[in-house]
């Protein structure tokens, strides 16, 4: 049978069956409409539907139940899910003044961080760099160096640790 074939017997012959299921799961007529006209949505967009086919024949019953079970768990998930107005959630906040020190602190801790980076060991360096900026994790970064984890992982702890050191070396001389 094809695809096509399939839904409308299951449509034919099981519509009621159908509505009487999604009925006892939300108590509600019309959301067990909803419930099982959502599920022939579902069903005429699955791709490969082979896999719902009961010996050869007629769709899966207890598949189609555990679908439209779980589609009435994420309507009802969805449903809890509130949110504010945006208006009645913000509050008014006044403007501020630039502050020119602010952003020249800021750069001057983002200067001194990039010094730090560079004067460390190459291979440290060149990890930090390729983990931090080119948004890797340390599998990620593991599986396209071959690089253990574990040595990607130290390589990172000590870096880090390293910059710590050095950048609060260098502020406390800085605030001097």
């Amino acid at each position: 049978m094809t695809k096509d074939e399939l839904i409308s017997d299951l449509y034919k012959n099981k519509y009621e069956w159908l509505l009487q299921v999604s009925k006892n799961l939300t108590n509600n007529y019309t959301d067990a409409e909803d419930l099982v006209s959502d599920l022939f949505v579902r069903l005429s967009e699955y791709k490969d539907i082979n896999k719902l086919i009961f010996l050869g024949r007629e769709l899966n019953l207890f598949y189609i139940f555990k679908m439209l079970k779980s589609q009435h768990i994420n309507n009802v998930r969805r449903k809890k899910q509130t949110f504010e107005p945006w208006n009645d959630s913000l509050e008014y906040v006044p403007d501020e003044q630039y502050d020119l020190s602010k952003d020249q602190d800021w750069e001057h801790q983002y200067a001194t961080t990039v010094a730090v980076i560079n004067d460390m060991n190459w291979f440290d360096s060149k990890l930090l760099q390729t983990y931090i900026f080119e948004d890797h994790s340390i599998a990620s970064l593991s599986q396209a160096t071959n690089i253990s984890k574990s040595t990607i992982f130290t390589s990172l702890k000590k870096s880090k640790l390293f910059i710590k050191q050095e950048v609060n070396t260098i502020q406390n001389k800085y605030n001097r």
